[in-house]
């Protein structure tokens, strides 16, 4: 496992962020996939996989943004859900 790399040092080497790294990570087959010691290793193969879907300088910035939007939009349904939870409760009982 020499050449493996963390997700770390894959995105710092393509430069990019890491979040999208754990993205390609969802997509990888077991075997390009190592955790150890609760840290992920992919293979060598696999970071040129990636390394080919990555346009960084159009993928990084859009990718980031979106993932802090899905985030706020999971973040408010949440608070929504909460909210209609507690109206149920509360006219139910």
């Amino acid at each position: 496992m020499i050449e493996w790399k963390t997700l770390k040092e894959v995105a710092e080497e393509l430069g990019i962020s890491k979040d999208l790294i754990k993205y390609h990570r969802k997509h990888l087959e077991p075997l390009d996939l190592v955790k150890e010691n609760g840290q992920y290793y992919i293979s060598p193969a696999r970071v040129e996989t990636i390394r080919s879907h990555v346009r960084k300088e159009s993928c990084d910035a859009t990718f980031d943004a979106a993932l802090t939007n899905d985030r706020a939009t999971a973040r408010s349904d949440v608070q929504s859900l909460d909210l209609v939870s507690i109206n149920y409760i509360t006219s139910h009982n």
